[in-house]
């Protein structure tokens, strides 16, 4: 049971079947539905608060002619009042950084203990808008209270397990499996501002190894020059590695929340937000620690409650739009590090790190361009820019190149390493894969394959057909064939496992030809029963046979 305020009233909403979404990113989700008949139906609306513990926010009402589904978000309303213009943090760590923003009569429970310094800078943002750009910046993750009005700061991959496990045997109703290591790397070559490394505190390398899961040695490059101080750069370089030395392991499962429904007996069974919980996975033979990174639970119907291990990729639209949202919104991760990489171009081009300016002379002993090298030498010198009729280029490896690091020639080439760029317009853009930066969008232009993933869900469009499937099931499959001078379209519904075989009790599957026909082909099983296709008034029917 719930309340929903209307003016200075509360009144009692009679729904028991409601459900609370706690979510990693801190705003959790209050989600119910109610009769358009019922006398609290009126209150429903926009921005009305709600209060089941926690205070709420309706957010969204979508209603038919009988029902309405409502959404209400955490009300953190505090955190938004404020707008900060200008805001920089003087490089600072977590918990200083989150107390110059504090609203009045909230505290910090710090759960996350990091002396990591990092560079937070906004053009203009609200207290939310630091912490969001606080939990990019130094990897933690947050949970308000807001009838307490506290906030908790803490780092889920450093909790241990709490003796909590979930098995088939005991607790386990559903499981899918998720698993890649497109991404995994066991040594990380780490770099700040300037290029800052953190040799001189880790016996002289640039690099730090992570073999928790291989001993094979895979190098990957990473920048981000927000990081001035080294030791900030060495933690910060761990804990990313940390996340790619194993494979990205997702697993979505229904659970009997014993510990709601059998308190007495297993009490200890607490699947609580960020615990660590062990996943005894006897058909792949495993025993792996995984943090719960959502929980839904029924607070009356505690046997419907859904734990997600580990992370979990967003929907497709939600990606897309945090691709946007990543790019327009001045204060998101993206635009701090462009603002970082443009900040140091400037001191760059403004001559604040030294450089050496000389004109070159062509055979004929006249002027033919002009070099600015990093020694007062062309022969000592490796770092150069060169500027002449042909075009302009910079070396890293002395005065007759390669030019490799960039270059833009007469012929209307721009050769680079690496572009940072906001908004990108072309006419024709030729590339091999286009992939979103957690991988689970991917345009593979190449092969002419599209792949998007949700979960456990994805979808392929390839070579003239489209699959969906769950986890390692192939569910719906769409496919186009040429014969005989026609084109036939096939649909194939099924639980197809990764080894090909097939459950011929849930095959649902027909050919469409262009005459408008449509024919059976193990048309349709159900326990023992068929059905045909049947093409009637421009619509195709299944009719038992």
């Amino acid at each position: 049971m719930f309340k929903i305020y209307h003016g200075d009233q509360a009144s009692a909403v009679n729904v028991d079947d409601y459900y609370i979404k706690e979510s990693s990113s801190g705003l959790d989700e209050l989600v119910f539905e109610i009769p358009i008949t019922d006398e609290n139906y009126p209150y429903i609306l926009e921005e009305a608060p709600v209060v089941e513990q926690q205070k709420y926010i309706i957010k969204a009402v979508d209603a038919d002619e009988e029902t309405a589904k409502v959404k209400c978000q955490l009300d953190i309303d505090e955190w938004l009042s404020d707008m900060y213009i200008g805001f920089t943090n003087g490089s600072d760590t977590l918990y200083n950084t989150v107390q110059k923003v504090l609203p009045g009569g909230w505290s910090i429970l710090d759960d996350a203990h990091l002396n990591t310094r990092m560079t937070i800078e906004l053009e203009a943002g609200t207290a939310y808008d630091v912490l969001t750009s606080c939990a990019s910046a130094y990897g933690v993750k947050f949970r308000f209270d807001n009838v307490n009005r506290t906030l908790t700061l803490c780092i889920p991959e450093n909790n241990q397990p709490m003796g909590v496990f979930v098995t088939r045997q005991l607790n386990l109703t559903e499981l899918n499996y998720k698993g890649k290591s497109t991404d995994f790397a066991t040594r990380m070559y780490a770099y700040g501002k300037d290029g800052m490394t953190f040799e001189t505190l880790n016996d002289g390398k640039p690099y730090v190894d992570d073999h928790r899961y291989s001993n094979k040695i895979v190098s990957v490059y990473w920048k981000d020059e927000r990081y001035t101080d080294p030791q900030s750069l060495l933690d910060a370089a761990k804990l990313n590695l940390a996340a790619l030395a194993v494979p990205s392991r997702s697993y979505s499962c229904s659970v009997a929340d014993l510990a709601q429904t059998n308190p007495e007996l297993y009490s200890f069974q607490d699947f609580s937000l960020f615990n660590v919980v062990t996943l005894i996975d006897d058909v792949k033979g495993t025993r792996i620690n995984h943090v719960v990174a959502e929980y839904t639970r029924y607070p009356h119907y505690p046997e419907n409650n859904e734990v997600t291990l580990s992370t979990v990729t967003p929907s497709i639209q939600d990606s897309v739009k945090s691709i946007q949202a990543q790019i327009e919104k001045p204060n998101s991760q993206f635009r701090q590090i462009m603002q970082a990489a443009v900040n140091t171009a400037t001191e760059i081009i403004t001559g604040n790190l030294g450089g050496h300016y000389i004109v070159t002379n062509g055979a004929d002993g006249h002027p033919n361009g002009w070099a600015i090298l990093d020694t007062d030498s062309i022969e000592t010198c490796q770092k150069v820019w060169r500027f002449t009729a042909g075009g302009l280029g910079h070396s890293s490896n002395g005065w007759n190149g390669p030019y490799e690091d960039v270059a833009i020639t007469m012929d209307g080439q721009i050769n680079a390493s690496m572009i940072t760029v906001g908004i990108l317009s072309a006419n024709l853009i030729q590339s091999g894969i286009l992939q979103s930066l957690d991988g689970d969008v991917q345009f593979d232009l190449e092969n002419g394959i599209i792949r998007c993933k949700s979960g456990q869900r994805e979808a392929v469009f390839s070579n003239g057909s489209i699959q969906f499937s769950q986890g390692d099931r192939i569910t719906i499959e769409l496919t186009s064939t040429a014969s005989g001078g026609e084109t036939d379209g096939t649909i194939t519904i099924a639980h197809t496992n990764s080894d090909g075989s097939q459950d011929n009790n849930t095959v649902l599957s027909g050919t469409l030809v262009e005459s408008n026909q449509i024919s059976a082909y193990d048309s349709f099983y159900f326990d023992g029963r068929s059905a045909a296709w049947q093409y009637e008034n421009g619509k195709y029917y299944l009719v038992g046979v």
